[in-house]
């Protein structure tokens, strides 16, 4: 069974951390335009836990052509003292991404155009509001959240994740 697997690494903030939450979501179609008709072939459940470290999400592979699919990925980190940072996907440069239109801070719809089995897309995750800086004197840009990276991956054939990695 091939799946989408989404694997974040969430840098450790220098300021007090209370928890974060990450979401991702997958549409269909040439220029599919979130909120204005068109509806997720998959969503998450809601925010799933976001900690620091790297995690991965194993997202069921719709029926459509990869070709056709976008994701969006976003979330919040909640610091011990407000605000809250909200953050979005960021693309690598050379990876085709629509910004939803009249949405400000709205992420970014990603395309699976160019994903094949080896051969995977990744980017950044960035604070998008005006928030308190994450990173103080840690060598980390103040807005950096971390990094995202999505595979196809066969999982009769893939082997475990490395440690230090947590499955959700």
């Amino acid at each position: 069974m091939e799946v989408l697997r989404l694997t974040t690494i969430f840098l450790r903030p220098s300021i007090p951390l209370m928890d974060g939450n990450l979401q991702v979501a997958l549409y269909e179609g040439e220029r599919p335009q979130p909120g204005q008709g068109d509806s997720p072939l998959y969503q998450s459940p809601g925010p799933m836990p976001f900690n620091p470290g790297g995690q991965r999400f194993d997202i069921p592979l719709p029926e459509a052509p990869l070709d056709q699919l976008w994701f969006m990925v976003w979330g919040q980190v909640r610091p011990a003292n407000p605000p809250v940072c909200v953050f979005n996907g960021k693309p690598s440069q050379g990876t085709a991404a629509i910004l939803p239109a009249n949405v400000q801070d709205a992420p970014s719809l990603i395309s699976l155009a160019s994903i094949t089995m080896g051969n995977g897309i990744s980017g950044r995750l960035e604070v998008v509001n005006n928030s308190q800086p994450l990173h103080g004197e840690d060598g980390y840009p103040p807005n950096e959240v971390g990094f995202w990276a999505m595979d196809l991956v066969d999982l009769a054939a893939a082997p475990a994740a490395p440690s230090g990695l947590s499955a959700c």
